[in-house]
């Protein structure tokens, strides 16, 4: 065995280790779901062919995430789901991944994410080797990679089933999965030979299915299909030359996104002089325009404080790539921000915007609507909406995700107002605000209640 795409210990490189035995478990949250980035995790039984006893885990080091792994017939297996987002080392669309069950992070790190499959692949259609979203030292199965793995264990439905759940394959709040190979063919090799569905060219899938008679077998899923990702481990490789390439793959695409597109500064008034300040918190730049008396931030805000304050309500909030990774909406659009995060009532957790800037109350937004002298002044041009004059350097964004198909006639926006909406109460766990609101049919913007929406600071 090659041990460069084995075992490599470092602070920044795949790490492999071996912990004592503490029982064994069917889901993340008892196989060390790693979703404390880099921390310690609880530890699984995944006995190997020989019966022993010992608890595997890798760290992923793109993300911290700590998967625990297992031997099975002569290859090491991921026992839990992948669970990496990373929009700027892999450009993920907006639905090309998510999250099972009730979509929520928390359902992520307990059941692994789901993806379509040119994600899990990483947009290479290669069926040998194929590393896909996989970890460094790390592959996409193939589909003879599962049918090796399913004939190691076993040909008894019931008892095969059984293992698989036993090992943390399968999720109790699942119904069915499928787990993506990299086999992209109108043929399919199961441990009985090739079987053909003309005409198909769809992906071969290992199925798993709960119910009257539990089952797992090989199957084609197609390429708008959601399914989980399983690596193993592939001993060809050099783990520290997949990390590196990693890190300069990112690196490359995030000065694309920051320099080249340049977020929402591409869209503003390049006839006006507008300033510039750095969030200490996170170092991301802003620009800043005086409208009247006011200086207000002329991009949204895009301050992230975490997964757990995180959330998005409504498509007009967060059209499509409702994301705090580098991504390109988050440059242009910003974060959508809960009620609760945008207003935090804890001691701990200090004021949304920047020192020195506030969210702004409605007689702000009332003053700058009257400088601006009509609402289309206050909008982004380049042809995101369907009327935009932009004179006041404000720059608001549409929520469309795609900045390259021209004008959107639904295109919307949302922005906090400071006000609590009348019979609201600060301490419900997301009261709603009044925000002020582009609405598409009226053409204008117009006060309405909500509790998501973007933020724009005003200088305090």
């Amino acid at each position: 065995m090659n041990l460069k795409g084995f075992v490599v210990f470092g602070a920044y490189v795949l790490m492999l280790c071996s912990c004592g035995d503490s029982g064994s478990g069917t889901n993340a949250d008892e196989a060390g779901n790693g979703s404390n980035k880099g921390g310690s995790s609880n530890t699984v039984n995944p006995s190997n062919d020989n019966g022993s006893s010992m608890a595997t885990f890798i760290e992923d080091p793109r993300d911290g995430n700590v998967y625990a792994v297992k031997k099975i017939g002569d290859a090491l297996w991921m026992t839990e789901n992948l669970r990496i987002k990373d929009t700027l080392a892999y450009p993920i669309d907006a639905d090309s991944t998510k999250c099972p069950g009730d979509s929520t992070e928390a359902s992520c790190q307990k059941m692994g994410r789901l993806y379509k499959w040119m994600t899990a692949v990483n947009n290479n259609q290669s069926t040998d080797t194929n590393s896909g979203i996989c970890p460094p030292g790390w592959r996409l199965p193939n589909d003879k990679d599962f049918s090796a793995m399913v004939s190691s264990l076993g040909s008894n439905d019931t008892l095969l089933y059984k293992k698989f759940q036993k090992n943390g394959w399968l999720n109790e709040e699942d119904s069915s999965s499928i787990y993506w190979s990299t086999y992209y063919s109108d043929y399919m090799s199961q441990p009985g030979g090739f079987i053909r569905r003309r005409g198909l060219h769809a992906i071969t899938v290992l199925k798993m299915i709960k119910g009257y008679r539990s089952v797992v077998y090989m199957d084609y899923g197609f390429l708008d299909d959601y399914g989980y990702v399983r690596c193993l481990q592939n001993p060809e490789a050099d783990s520290i030359k997949d990390y590196d390439d990693f890190l300069a793959n990112k690196a490359k695409r995030t000065e694309y996104i920051r320099s080249t597109l340049e977020g929402a500064k591409r869209y503003m008034n390049k006839e006006l002089k507008y300033g510039s300040f750095v969030d200490e918190r996170d170092g991301n730049e802003y620009y800043t325009i005086k409208i009247g008396d006011q200086k207000w931030m002329a991009e949204n805000l895009r301050y992230f404080p975490g997964d757990e304050y995180y959330k998005t309500y409504w498509d007009y909030v967060c059209y499509s790539q409702c994301s705090h990774e580098d991504s390109v909406d988050y440059y242009t659009n910003g974060v959508a921000y809960e009620s609760s995060w945008a207003f935090p009532q804890s001691d701990t957790v200090g004021p949304v915007c920047p020192s020195g800037w506030r969210i702004p109350s409605k007689d702000d937004w009332d003053e700058l609507r009257m400088n601006a002298d009509t609402d289309q002044a206050l909008l982004a041009t380049g042809s995101l909406w369907e009327s935009a004059l932009n004179t006041t350097g404000f720059t608001a964004m549409p929520t469309s995700s795609d900045k390259t198909s021209g004008v959107d006639p639904f295109a919307e926006t949302r922005f906090f107002t400071s006000e609590l909406s009348a019979g609201e109460n600060v301490d419900d766990e997301n009261p709603k605000y009044k925000t002020l609101y582009y609405y598409w049919f009226d053409d204008g913007f117009t006060y309405s209640d909500a509790n998501a929406a973007y933020i724009r600071c005003i200088q305090e």
